[in-house]
């Protein structure tokens, strides 16, 4: 009979779904990418903004997020870079806020031509903002500094700047593009250190961001070996942790002269924040024929799903998302 036929059915049914449970979708990791089990999408989505951001960091805020970016601009005197700060809702569509940091009152200060590469980090209810300097003397040619605010607009530079300097040997020339970690007690100041023809990455630890102590190891990631699409340039980068490992995405180029340079980003990962393994099939992003481009890297998770925004050729910004296996892409 068709009533008895039904509920027999149903009795299969579900005998089967107990059996045979269904499995719901899982966001990619990163260790997905790693094993060879996710990539980031081929079809990039522009991020909403009328005003150039680029090189961002992005900490959340109570309204969502704020992005932090260079903001060149012209005075008599020259072209200057500072700090510029932008909000959103949703990780997509930014309103801009304005100059937040600015160059240095005093031409001949230590940062009164560029205090820009913003790196920032909320921790409670305050902003660090750890900034790359430079003045317009030739013997000022790029140190760390940090600015302070409770409200992520209005900081204040710390009176000991710069709170790293450039040294010898691998960061000879300047140190930039500073981005920051703090696990439990501690701070991790990653940097790039340049010599004039290479730019490689290190790090600085300590309680306090003013008593910082450069690791013995570094650099910590050292750029390719010849021929290799990061010959030139381990620079600007943004650390995201998932499964107790840290994931660091990075920007690479070829040899110098870096406006003609190819640019790209690629992947490392580690247990303790200073021992790294890059991935073994970098850049995870396309790479440009010349010029830059797909640089800049703030790697990102949002309700579940690991975004990766870059600078685009245009000198904007991008994003593009975590996805299944390079053939679903």
């Amino acid at each position: 009979m068709p009533a008895l036929r039904a509920r027999s059915l149903l009795g299969v049914f579900l005998s089967a779904a107990a059996a045979y449970p269904m499995q719901t979708a899982r966001a990619q990791t990163l260790a997905d990418l790693f094993q060879g089990n996710a990539a980031f999408s081929k079809e990039a989505e522009a991020v909403e903004s009328s005003f150039g951001m680029h090189f961002i960091s992005l900490p959340r805020t109570q309204a969502g997020l704020r992005a932090y970016y260079i903001k060149n601009y012209e005075t008599a005197s020259g072209g200057k870079s500072a700090v510029g700060a932008a909000a959103s809702p949703d990780g997509t569509n930014f309103s801009d806020q304005g100059v937040v940091l600015d160059v240095g009152s005093d031409p001949a200060s230590w940062d009164g031509r560029l205090a820009s590469f913003p790196g920032v980090w909320k921790d409670g209810e305050t902003f660090y903002l750890v900034y790359e300097g430079a003045g317009l003397d030739p013997s000022s040619p790029g140190d760390i500094g940090l600015a302070i605010s409770t409200d992520g607009i209005h900081f204040t530079k710390h009176p000991d700047n710069p709170i790293l300097r450039h040294g010898s040997g691998w960061e000879s020339v300047n140190v930039g593009t500073p981005s920051l970690w703090k696990e439990g007690t501690t701070w991790y100041l990653f940097y790039h250190g340049f010599d004039g023809a290479r730019v490689q990455i290190g790090v600085a630890a300590g309680s306090d961001l003013t008593r910082l102590e450069k690791h013995p190891g570094n650099p910590v990631l050292k750029t390719g070996p010849p021929e290799a699409w990061d010959e030139g340039t381990v620079g600007k980068r943004s650390i995201l942790k998932q499964g107790g490992v840290y994931y660091m995405m990075f920007e690479g180029s070829t040899r110098p002269p870096y406006r003609q340079a190819r640019w790209s980003s690629g992947l490392a990962r580690s247990t303790d924040l200073l021992h790294w393994e890059k991935f073994q099939d970098n850049p995870v992003l396309p790479r440009t024929e010349g010029g830059f481009g797909f640089d800049g890297p703030e790697l990102v998770s949002l309700d579940g799903k690991i975004w990766a925004y870059f600078r685009s050729q245009g000198n904007a910004t991008e994003r593009t998302r975590l996805s299944g296996r390079p053939s679903e892409n």
